[in-house]
């Protein structure tokens, strides 16, 4: 269990200070980890700024391909998802649903704007 940062295409633990994450429900422990410092957010804006111009240089029809597999990819695990939001909020599972649908819709509304 620990909270893992996604910066410049590698995992890397946070640099600041520990948290941990607990099932308001339950008290259970949910995950264990570092936060983020300024560095680390710094670190993860310059990435996402080098990342940019190659990601707009992309054939739009590229772009939205990407945006409905990631679509698919909330459908498709809807389950999974839901219980780990219900379990890290405290929500109930019929609600972290309605979330994720509600994420997926989103997706046809901003290939549409």
């Amino acid at each position: 269990m620990s909270g893992e940062l996604f910066i410049d295409g590698k995992w890397r633990s946070g640099r600041g200070v520990a948290l941990e994450s607990t099932n308001p429900a339950t008290g259970e422990v949910v995950w264990r980890g570092a936060t983020a410092t300024g560095a680390d957010v710094a670190d993860a804006v310059a990435a996402a700024r080098k990342a940019f111009p190659a990601w707009a240089d992309r054939p739009r029809e590229e772009r939205i391909a990407v945006l409905r597999r990631y679509k698919d990819i909330l459908i498709e695990r809807t389950a999974a998802y839901a219980e780990a939001l219900s379990r890290e909020t405290g929500k109930a599972l019929w609600e972290t649903k309605a979330e994720l649908a509600s994420m997926a819709g989103k997706v046809d509304l901003s290939i549409r704007a």
